[in-house]
């Protein structure tokens, strides 16, 4: 199961291949939801905005659709120097793709060119969120 924020509701990729919407947490809590057609569905998702990202399963490639009521991808992003699982991801408000695969990597989301990789003592991370920093804006 993966899950992401989508407008005020949440969005929880269930296996296998369904995705569903639900308007807020109290609907998820009781179970209802609006499933959402895709014929491609993986196993890991994220989202920013309205654009939904998945990952392919075992594969170092992310679907990208530009809504998530949208049933192709208008594009792919191949992560570059890559492979393995992906045990989560995130991508951020200024372009970047973060995955959590044993160690963090981290991509430009437009092109997949990989700008850096962190390898943690602590082993995989199962969620990524990114949030902006309020002492940066200061």
């Amino acid at each position: 199961t993966s899950i992401a924020p989508h407008g005020d509701g949440l969005l929880m990729m269930f296996q296998p291949s369904s995705l569903h919407f639900f308007e807020s947490f109290e609907e998820a809590i009781s179970g209802v939801s609006t499933e959402i057609h895709t014929p491609h569905v993986g196993e890991i998702m994220t989202t920013n905005g309205d654009t939904l990202y998945v990952a392919e399963d075992d594969s170092s490639r992310i679907l990208v659709f530009a809504s998530v009521l949208d049933t192709e991808p208008t594009s792919t992003i191949h992560l570059e120097d890559f492979a393995g699982d992906i045990d989560a991801m995130a991508v951020t408000d200024d372009g970047l793709l973060i995955v959590s695969a044993v160690s963090l990597h981290v991509f430009d989301s437009q092109t997949g060119a990989k700008l850096w990789q962190i390898r943690p003592g602590w082993g995989s991370a199962q969620s990524v969120t990114c949030i902006t920093n309020p002492a940066a804006s200061q």
